[in-house]
């Protein structure tokens, strides 16, 4: 895998907000003080993060123990 400048910056904040960590805190971790840059940059992460829970309520409805 080829690395490009920004990416050891925006691969830890997609992987933080893909697992569901605030975005202020995730902002403020990349100096930003507004978390809206943040929240227009990572849209992506976040709709990961709707589909995981999404698909945690799913399986807390059918029962599934896993």
């Amino acid at each position: 895998m080829k690395w490009r400048l920004h990416d050891p910056r925006h691969w830890p904040a997609t992987v933080s907000i893909g697992q569901g960590h605030d975005v202020r805190t995730v902002a403020g971790r990349l100096g930003r003080s507004n978390p809206a840059m943040t929240l227009r940059v990572y849209a992506h992460a976040f709709a990961a993060a709707d589909q995981a829970l999404a698909a945690g309520l799913g399986d807390l409805l059918r029962g599934d123990d896993d």
